[in-house]
């Protein structure tokens, strides 16, 4: 017989005869009373909430793991385990699982960081250009004086050149001028510096078109024109930064319509820009340049000039033309710069 508190009272041992004659039952339930019972409920004190809702035969350290996998996952799904080797594969795996959750966030700020800006001096904050705006600089008469400047300030410029004279064929230059792409963006303005036309007989054609570089076939394809704006946006009277919106309807007389093109990092993009005044009279308006020292470059690098022209060719820019046919030109660089957003127009 036992206590309430399941020991076996000393009273119950009365002689020597009575304690051989108990069975091994007898025995192994007054020593579970003495050490294992007062154990258990010592456990049960502590940690009796550890063990709720836990199948039978559950081990204490079983437990504790079970309780712990069930906490770090917010109790769903439920988590159970064949063994402690099992248990412990599992509690292994949380750190790894912690640590992909971290790369992904990483990754999100990546993407966003997509959107890069152009530095003021280049450009627009959001040009992609065929040289820095502030090297288009020179020295010489009739340019900005003053600000501590010797000499003064000019804008370098040129005119393409063009047939002209009586019975003059409608020929003018067309000057490729390479961008590469640096961003993944929409197309939306072409910006290029022009004006400064002395003709009192105006002149005949005046276009700009936005081509690319394809190289399954090795050809510039037109993706963009403005058709002619010799009465447009290029009929400055001064040289000035000129500019074209091609997510609007173009300017000129054949252009194209709006578009809403991507570009991708990596392509090259080309600013074509061609002029014919074959009449009496008439003549091409000046392009603001950067100056380059005429040195070439290797023939195996994709782009192996500062500009490439393709001379005295018949009026309108072609909607393709063999990039190896063109001549190439390293003694100036044409200023141009495309504009790009990261929305759709």
């Amino acid at each position: 017989m036992t206590q309430p508190d399941g020991n076996v009272p000393d009273s119950a041992i009365t002689s020597l005869a009575a304690l051989a004659a108990r069975t091994q039952e007898e025995w192994e339930d007054i020593l579970r009373g003495r050490t294992v019972d007062p154990f258990e409920k010592f456990i049960d004190g502590f940690f009796g909430e550890v063990f709720d809702g836990l199948g039978e035969g559950v081990k204490f350290i079983m437990a504790l793991v079970t309780k712990l996998a069930q906490a770090l996952t917010f109790g769903a799904p439920p988590l159970s385990f064949p063994n402690l080797a099992a248990a412990f594969d599992w509690l292994n795996q949380i750190p790894l699982q912690l640590t992909e959750h971290t790369e992904a966030i990483a990754n999100l700020e990546d993407i966003a960081a997509a959107g890069r800006a152009t530095a003021a001096y280049v450009g627009d904050l959001t040009d992609m250009v065929t040289a820095p705006r502030t090297l288009m600089i020179g020295y010489g008469s009739g340019g900005a004086s003053g600000s501590g400047h010797t000499h003064p300030v000019v804008c370098p410029a040129m005119k393409p050149g063009y047939a002209n004279g009586v019975g003059a064929p409608s020929l003018g230059d067309i000057w490729f001028t390479p961008v590469v792409v640096d961003r993944t963006s929409y197309v939306t303005k072409m910006r290029w510096v022009g004006g400064a036309d002395p003709s009192i007989f105006g002149m005949q054609w005046y276009e700009i078109a936005l081509m690319i570089f394809d190289p399954a076939s090795g050809n510039l394809v037109k993706a963009w024109t403005s058709g002619n704006i010799k009465d447009t946006t290029a009929a400055a009277s001064t040289l000035q930064e000129l500019e074209v919106d091609m997510t609007a309807a173009a300017p000129g007389t054949g252009g194209t319509g709006p578009i809403s093109q991507q570009v991708s990092p990596s392509q090259i993009l080309f600013i074509a820009i061609q002029q014919v005044a074959p009449g009496f009279g008439q003549s091409a308006r000046s392009v603001g340049y950067v100056p380059q020292a005429g040195i070439g470059r290797p023939s195996t690098l994709i782009l192996d000039a500062s500009v490439y022209i393709a001379p005295l060719y018949t009026q309108g820019i072609p909607s393709s033309i063999a990039f190896s046919s063109l001549t190439k030109n390293n003694t100036f660089i044409p200023w141009g710069a495309v504009a790009t957003s990261v929305d759709a127009p």
